[in-house]
């Protein structure tokens, strides 16, 4: 009998049925998961033990993984209803509240519709580096408000640029089920933004609910929990050979099979590498170093290499990595086999991989047939509705601006009628000037005011100045584009820019009457100075003065009638007017802004309906595009995705068949992830991913304590109802157990809710679960990483049992410094980053790794094969502004941890940054994040952080500061030795300590050698260029060195002089 890591109640509660069928359920939340009291249906995930069925599984998968992104949403909105302050910005638990917030005109971007909305009206977050911030994100949820959340309106970004992020905007698109209010646009909200990414939830949880019995993917280990692996069904049969690096042999024969040395493998990778072929649900775990990244690729070239064998169909290999950066790593190994790849998605930091991208083998390929032509046809559709949309947008826009004064031929459109219009008429023909002369009758009343003024002019002008086109068109400048085409890289759209022409047509247009006024003042100026004893000329001087001033005060009284506000009620009533001659100023200037607003509303509900029909054609042109996809990727040999992509394009995936997946980092990523990523076809899944938590001892035992037998729960009471389950999941007995069971975190998916992963098992990945269901698991035991020193950091800190390759027992220690491994301690507090982030920056440790750096060059050891690690991201660009300070650190990769996993390098310098009186460390208490940074050094690892902090505010950093003290390797600082006058050490507390005691990498004694030209050299103490080839004589001297008169080391005679003096600022 199987035992369940759940409690009874856990067992309860899988058993009463879902108050409402999953995939009925809104992906997007809705009023009252974010205000309703009662408490939502989910239930644990079952770590031990099977499911009760397919829909039983993704019921609770579903619920879960909706509950994760909806609870810190609901938690920050509620916190933020109880404070005191409604009017506080920033953070509130989760969430960010943004006040005052606008909603302004549609707008067409790319290939995207969206609501522009403006969250930043007093400009308030002008100091926000945007470049670097992490809000608003294409795909973040937004909420909106102006009744305290009584009725809110859900939606997502949909368009975000630099530009308009500094001017506080966004472009936001509805989500599904939300009606947006008519006077939308009138009202200030309260916006929040959801710290959690919406957009790979919403991609999985569609996938989820598309999922069924008849299409889902091996449902015998991962439903039924079946312990035995048995042989991929692609081998039909048994007497299938492989060919592996020349040796040929039956891969079913075990005694058939080369010998690990002879595959270039250790015995515990050889082992995982004969699962992983012969398998079809395999499970391959290793700590850091072990080759896990190795072993993969070696798997992947035996199985594409000997293709013939066991992929007749020729459908691709799909590789699924959660993160880019792995997923790049694992592609980059597979070139060598086969150029036939296919990486999808845009966020490839790769070089290498940029001819393998989609879109670059569909720019390759010729498409020809029926799918593209459709593709293309969407296309030309879209392009067309854009045109109209954008050249909407612009009529909305300048009534919106009031550059001018409108045409009657325009305001036609508004539907006025007959009785208004034969007010306007002049010799049978609708007369703007007519229409002109009736606005102007106010205009004796500004006589009295002088209008000569330029600054009079210039304060009457909008601040939107529009250029004017041919005739009384004019066209939005805001729109305008750097080419001729406006070409979107998404879809593929060709626009002429020349064909988005407004609407509107203006019978005043300020901006010409500012040219006019501008050419009128230039002229009089020439006359002036020229021409002033001829009575022509003054009279021409006279008439033009005249005519501006006119100018000047026809636009001030124009610009104060179009700034005042529709009186809607006198409006109303002045509609029914026949003789409009008879109307007073004022009235005339409220019916002409009546016309204006309804021409306004009627080109807005033409976007809207525009809008939609854009929307639905999306819809098919994406259709059409994954078809068109499907045509590239189908011949492909390699398909390589995320697993959010792999979300995104199930649809897809199911029409290639892939019958192998690999995924990497499987014990890190969401088991939901990973089961969208696969489908019926697949035949042979092979998860490769670091230990989990729950790591078995040298006893058999296991770490995580086991809850009693549940035989005896035979018969469950279907009569519970689902909200007298919501009473069990909050039970004592499941709480205690959770608490036993979760306190040894190690490499796990990241909930973004911690209860959901406590109590309800949701950080538990599929990799993790199979394992505690006993099916078998080929365990890397070997590391051929790290220097015995540096694993002591892991080992048995982290990692219960690791072998030292022999490979890493013979390292040298490190150059220049005393210890290979040390971890410098210290009490400078870090400096909050005044951008509306959550990161760090810690200035002391940034000097220190700095000047540590140049120590280690110094030696001569270059500059690939350091790297500086650092687990903010805000450090790691204090460290690449300051590293520009010192020249010889340019090539010196600097990252952040978390871009640096399943990489290593030869010297690792890591800054923890965390340093404050409240002990605060963040995410440095998280195992796994600990864990990669510790594990990725091979022969020096030097760490600066504060270890009282550290230590006091976490489990795991006792133990790693035990392992330290046990190699004398923790202190206040590193000792410099030389390597030229051994029995020379300095201790460096400080940056400036290495200046001081080691300007040259060595001490402060004179080099002292005599050179080939007879000198003796006057520097201090170098390591580097001891021959001094390249070096150039100080002394009077008339030799030169062979090579060129560039040294490397420059010569100070004076021990004092400071680091500025030294090697990073020598020209030559």
């Amino acid at each position: 009998m199987r035992r369940s890591i759940a409690s009874k109640a856990t067992v309860l509660l899988q058993h009463i049925p879902p108050p409402d069928n999953f995939r009925e359920l809104s992906i997007f939340p809705t009023s009252k998961d974010i205000m309703s009291l009662e408490k939502p249906f989910i239930r644990p995930n079952i770590v031990e033990g099977a499911y009760m069925s397919v829909e039983h599984y993704l019921d609770v998968q579903f619920r879960l993984m909706r509950e994760d992104f909806v609870k810190p949403l609901r938690e920050g909105i509620s916190e933020y209803l109880n404070m005191t302050n409604l009017r506080k910005k920033g953070h509130v638990g989760s969430v960010r509240i943004y006040h005052k917030v606008l909603f302004q005109e549609t707008r067409a971007v790319k290939d995207k519709i969206g609501l522009m909305v403006c969250f930043d009206p007093d400009k308030k977050m002008s100091k926000i580096n945007w470049e670097r911030a992490k809000r608003f994100l294409f795909g973040s949820l937004l909420c909106f408000t102006q009744d305290n959340f009584q009725t809110v309106l859900f939606a997502t970004v949909v368009d975000r640029d630099f530009i308009g992020l500094k001017e506080g905007r966004i472009m936001i698109e509805f989500c599904e089920g939300t009606n947006s209010p008519n006077n939308l646009g009138k009202q200030e909200y309260v916006m929040v933004e959801s710290g959690v990414y919406f957009e790979p939830y919403y991609h999985v949880l569609k996938a989820l609910q598309k999922m069924d019995e008849d299409i889902f993917p091996m449902s015998e280990y991962i439903v039924e929990v079946q312990p035995e692996s048995y042989l991929p069904k692609y081998f039909t049969n048994e007497n299938v050979s492989y060919d592996l690096d020349g040796h040929i042999f039956p891969v079913l024969d075990e005694r058939a099979w080369p010998r690990a040395s002879q595959l270039k493998l250790d015995e515990s990778q050889f082992q995982a590498f004969k699962s992983a072929l012969t398998k079809e649900f395999v499970v391959i775990q290793g700590p850091p170093g072990t080759g896990k990244t190795y072993l993969g690729l070696k798997v992947a070239r035996a199985l594409l290499q000997n293709s013939k064998s066991w992929n007749q169909a020729k459908t691709p290999v799909l590789v699924v990595c959660f993160t880019n950066h792995a997923l790049d790593q694992f592609l980059e190994g597979l070139i060598p086999v086969t150029n036939n790849l296919v990486r999808v998605g845009r966020q490839s930091k790769s070089e290498v991989l940029n001819k393998f991208s989609l879109r670059e083998r569909k720019n390759e390929s010729r498409r020809k047939g029926n799918i593209h032509a459709l593709l293309l046809d969407n296309k030309n559709k879209q392009s067309e509705l854009l045109v109209q949309i954008r050249s909407i947008q612009g009529d909305i826009e300048i009534l919106t601006k009031h550059v001018g004064v409108v045409s009657l031929s325009t305001l036609k459109k508004s539907g006025l009628d007959k009785g208004v219009l034969k007010n306007f008429y002049k010799d049978n023909k609708l007369s703007d000037r007519l229409f002109l002369d009736w606005l102007k009758s106010g205009l004796d009343d500004y006589r009295n005011v002088d209008c000569t003024d330029d600054r009079m002019l210039d304060s009457l002008l909008p601040p939107y100045p529009v250029e004017a086109t041919e005739g009384e068109n004019i066209y939005n400048s805001d729109m305008e584009q750097d080419e001729d085409v406006i070409f979107d890289s998404d879809i593929g759209f060709d626009i002429d820019a020349a064909s988005i022409l407004p609407q509107v047509k203006l019978v005043v247009d300020f901006s010409e009457m500012r040219e006019e006024a501008t050419r009128m003042k230039q002229e009089i100026n020439k006359l002036e100075d020229t021409f002033r004893n001829d009575a022509a000329l003054y009279n021409r001087r006279w008439i033009l003065e005249a005519r501006l001033a006119e100018s000047n005060l026809l636009l001030k009284y124009l610009s104060a009638r179009l700034k005042d506000q529709l009186d809607v009620c006198t409006a109303q009533r002045l509609v029914k007017c026949k003789n409009l001659w008879n109307l007073t100023p004022h009235k005339r200037w409220t019916l002409y802004k009546h016309w204006v607003s309804n021409l306004k509303q009627t080109f807005q509900e033409e976007a809207t309906k525009l809008g939609e029909e854009f929307r639905t054609n999306a819809r098919i042109l994406n259709e059409a595009k994954l078809l068109d996809d499907l045509e590239v990727m189908k011949d492909a040999t390699v398909i390589g995705m995320t697993t959010t992509g792999a979300a995104r394009l199930q649809p897809l995936l199911q029409a290639l068949k892939c019958k192998l997946v690999i995924v990497e980092e499987a014990a890190e990523v969401m088991e939901s992830h990973i089961i969208v990523s696969l489908t019926k076809y697949c035949q042979h899944l092979i998860l490769i991913g670091s230990e989990p938590a729950f790591a078995w001892r040298e006893s058999g035992k296991p770490f995580r304590k086991q809850p009693p037998p549940l035989a005896h729960l035979t018969e469950i009471r279907t009569s519970i109802s689902p909200s007298s389950a919501v009473e069990l999941n909050t039970t004592s007995a499941l709480a205690n157990y959770a608490t036993e069971a979760g306190d040894h975190q190690q490499l796990r998916p990241t909930t973004a809710d911690f209860t959901l992963a406590r109590k309800y098992y949701f950080d538990i990945s599929l990799f993790e679960r199979m394992l505690k269901n006993g099916m078998h698991c080929e365990m890397l035991k070997v590391q051929h990483r790290m220097r015995p020193d540096i694993a002591k950091l892991i080992v048995p800190t982290i990692y219960p049992e690791l072998f030292n390759h022999e490979s890493v027992l013979g390292f040298d220690n490190i150059m220049g410094i005393s210890k290979s491994v040390f971890f410098v301690t210290h009490n400078h507090y870090e400096e909050k980053v005044d951008d509306g982030s959550a990161s760090h920056i810690n200035i002391y440790e940034a000097d220190y790794v700095l000047a540590l750096c140049r120590h280690l060059l110094m030696q001569g050891y270059p500059p690939h094969k350091i790297t500086i690690l650092t687990t903010y991201a805000r450090q790691m660009f204090h460290l690449r502004t300051e590293r520009k300070k010192h020249s010889l650190l340019q090539d010196v990769q600097i990252t952040v941890v978390d871009n640096f996993q399943g990489e290593e390098n030869d010297i690792i310098l890591l800054s923890l940054v965390r340093s404050n009186k409240e002990a605060n460390i963040g995410f440095l208490k998280i195992e796994n994040r600990v864990c990669v940074a510790l594990s990725r050094a091979k022969q020096g690892f030097y760490i600066i952080g504060n270890m009282d902090n550290l230590t006091q505010s976490s489990a795991v950093w006792p133990k790693i500061k035990a392992s330290l003290k046990s190699q004398e390797a923790v202190g206040p600082c590193l000792t410099l030795r030389c390597q030229v006058h051994p029995e020379q050490w300095n201790n460096a507390y400080t940056a400036a300590d290495f200046a001081k005691h080691a300007p040259e990498g060595g001490c402060l004694k004179l080099c002292n050698i005599l050179m080939l030209c007879g000198h003796v050299c006057q520097s201090v103490c170098h390591v580097k260029n001891r021959d001094h080839n390249n070096y150039k004589c100080q002394q009077p001297c008339s030799s030169t060195p062979e090579k060129n008169l560039n040294s490397d080391i420059p010569v100070i005679t004076n021990p004092a002089h400071r680091e500025s003096d030294t090697l990073d600022d020598v020209a030559n």
